[in-house]
């Protein structure tokens, strides 16, 4: 007997409602992302964008500028 395990959950049945705007990624219903300044964002691409995006505030300890 032949037993097939259904999971609703599963992203090869379903079609992605977004993609991650860094990565290209398929987001799908249930899953997680972030939506910041325009960009939407998957988990793996939230801290790269981060560090992207706060490179203006970036400071290297003990090199600061005026101190």
């Amino acid at each position: 007997m032949r037993v097939t395990l259904q999971n609703s959950r599963d992203p090869q049945g379903q079609r992605p409602l977004l993609t991650c705007s860094l990565c290209g990624g398929e987001l799908y219903r249930g899953e997680e992302y972030w939506r910041i300044n325009g960009f939407t964002l998957c988990s793996r691409c939230l801290l790269p964008f981060a560090r992207m995006d706060y490179a203006p505030c970036r400071r290297i300890c003990g090199e600061e500028v005026g101190l």
